[in-house]
């Protein structure tokens, strides 16, 4: 599982199981020989929502 994917369902279909995949402690602990790149989406289509909400 990705960190965007988890924090979408965690904001966007509030499934909170989520929630402990986005604290620094477990980053921090991932495995990574690079940094973590983070972007910044400031839209998303509405049919990416909808069938993200249904696959809820």
């Amino acid at each position: 599982m990705t960190f965007s994917t988890a924090f979408m369902k965690l904001y966007l279909v509030y499934q909170t199981e989520y929630r402990p995949l986005l604290t620094e402690s477990y980053v921090k602990n991932l495995n990574h020989n690079e940094p973590i790149k983070v972007y910044l989406v400031r839209s998303l289509p509405p049919e990416f929502l909808q069938r993200l909400v249904r696959n809820k």
